[in-house]
């Protein structure tokens, strides 16, 4: 499908996610000719060590503490092409187009160092920054709508601290007043009272309110 892509065996309602261009991730081969027991401190073959450039081209700034960017091989894409795909033309077996954004957490610029050996106070720097992202991702709009903070007007929109306090209803920030979330799905499956769509951006325990059917010919004008 050219994009992140999930597929599913319809009778266990399990999901598989397929990447594609996850292929094009560096492999240098792996090598076990003797068990190195000391590493350096900054290695000009990292791609992650301060300094160096990664095996797309960008370039890893030389940072000082934890560090955190786009991993350039993500599994899952912010833009992906809404696409669904029956492969076996019975149901059994279908693709859909699943996006996201996945992020790389660098804890520490020196190449020898693990978390496990890694001092406290910066250990604690990297649960800080785990929290922080969590947080930022958070705000992205793909966020379920039932978690929103109704008491928040302003926020500072894409969460950039430079940009200037603009209210909740001209921005695109899940936080607002009245948290409610229009989303258009496929009908795949009915079955009494029970209704199988997709695809939805939800989790387990988010309440719908009310379903309504799309007038394709209003939605053209």
């Amino acid at each position: 499908m050219g994009r992140a892509a999930t597929s599913a065996l319809e009778s266990t309602g399990e999901w598989v996610l397929v990447s594609p261009h996850r292929t094009q991730r560096p492999w240098q081969g792996q090598t076990e000719d003797k068990t190195v027991s000391t590493m350096p401190a900054y290695d000009p073959g990292c791609y992650l060590c301060p300094g160096n450039s990664r095996a797309g081209g960008e370039l890893t700034p030389k940072y000082d503490g934890t560090y955190v960017f786009t991993n350039d091989f993500a599994a899952l894409l912010p833009d992906g092409k809404e696409a669904t795909l029956h492969l076996d033309g019975t149901g059994l077996l279908r693709a859909e187009t699943e996006r996201g954004i996945c992020r790389v957490l660098c804890f520490h610029p020196r190449h020898d160092l693990t978390l496990a050996t890694m001092p406290r106070e910066q250990v604690l720097a990297v649960v800080e920054m785990w929290r922080s992202q969590v947080e930022d991702l958070s705000t992205k709009p793909d966020i379920w709508l039932h978690r929103a903070h109704r008491d928040t007007l302003k926020v500072r929109p894409r969460s950039d601290p430079k940009r200037r306090l603009t209210g909740v209803f001209a921005t695109r920030s899940p936080d607002r007043p009245n948290p409610i979330g229009l989303h258009q799905v496929t009908v795949r499956k009915i079955s009494k009272k029970r209704l199988r769509v997709g695809p939805i951006e939800a989790i387990d325990g988010t309440p719908v309110i009310d379903i309504k059917p799309v007038l394709c010919e209003i939605q053209k004008r």
